[in-house]
């Protein structure tokens, strides 16, 4: 089973998703990096320093289910 399972590791597809998915990962890190860092400081300022931080929009209220007393 385990030399099964070495002959599967090594295979082209499973190499090349592992390499899929850390690229994916680094690239998402620099894509936030730069969005949170660089870009949405330039938009405040140009919006009159509006910080989006906080800001969101509410769809639907949230429905919460009363709780049921315990006797």
């Amino acid at each position: 089973m385990l030399k099964e399972f070495k002959k599967f590791i090594m295979t082209g597809n499973v190499i090349d998703l592992a390499v899929a998915v850390l690229l994916a990962s680094a690239i998402g890190l620099v894509v936030s990096g730069f969005v949170s860092d660089i870009m949405m400081p330039i938009v405040g300022h140009f919006s009159g320093g509006l910080d989006f931080a906080d800001m969101k929009i509410v769809l639907d209220e949230a429905i919460v289910a009363p709780r049921r007393q315990h006797h």
